[in-house]
């Protein structure tokens, strides 16, 4: 909407010093051709993502698929929730692969994992953005264990989709997900390696 409102203004500044070569009008159009770009880089810089594309906090990340989840029940989209397990400094990993994701992808990580909110995402699009996860970082196809679930599919609530992908069972799951001592969830047994997605 800004970026409309930027291209008007230049649009009209340009149009007024073009029809008025000389006088006020020209200084009307030089004003307005200036707030048009004024209004252009304010809505870029608004529009940029953060140094760690996509990158949020494990708090804000939590809270963002949160409103992930009411909209895909709220517009009946689907939604998937991925979460790689990786050995090591989770934090290197997650800046080698955040800008491998699409635009409307939520990533965050915790210390033990990278979590992924993928918006709109059927079993083809997950499998196409992990590979190229894994097309970027091939070694992850080595050590990464992925889980994945999506609404509706798999579950009706974020509490739901993260005991799928925790392999918890029925045991009910309170956001944002309280990690252990150490602030890592631990990985079960029953998951799958990068190669193979899902339950």
């Amino acid at each position: 909407m800004t970026a409309r409102i930027a291209v008007i203004l230049v649009s009209a500044g340009i149009g007024a010093l073009m029809g008025m070569a000389a006088g006020e009008p020209a200084r009307v159009g030089g004003a307005l051709i200036l707030l048009g770009a004024i209004v252009a880089v304010v809505s870029a810089i608004g529009q940029s993502r953060p140094t760690s594309a996509h990158g949020l906090s494990s708090e804000e990340g939590w809270r963002a698929f949160e409103r992930e989840i009411a909209r895909a029940r709220r517009y009946d989209n689907p939604l998937t929730l991925i979460r790689i397990v990786l050995p090591g400094e989770v934090g290197r990993w997650f800046d080698r692969l955040a800008p491998c994701l699409r635009e409307v992808d939520v990533a965050w990580h915790d210390p033990s994992a990278i979590w992924l909110a993928v918006p709109r995402a059927d079993d083809a699009t997950v499998a196409r953005i992990l590979a190229r996860l894994m097309g970027e970082t091939p070694e992850l196809a080595d050590i990464a264990i992925v889980r994945s679930a999506s609404f509706p599919a798999d579950a009706l609530t974020a509490g739901g989709l993260v005991g799928y992908v925790l392999a918890d069972g029925d045991r009910p799951i309170r956001l944002p997900v309280r990690a252990g001592d150490d602030g890592a969830i631990p990985a079960d047994a029953s998951d799958r390696r990068l190669g193979g997605v899902g339950p």
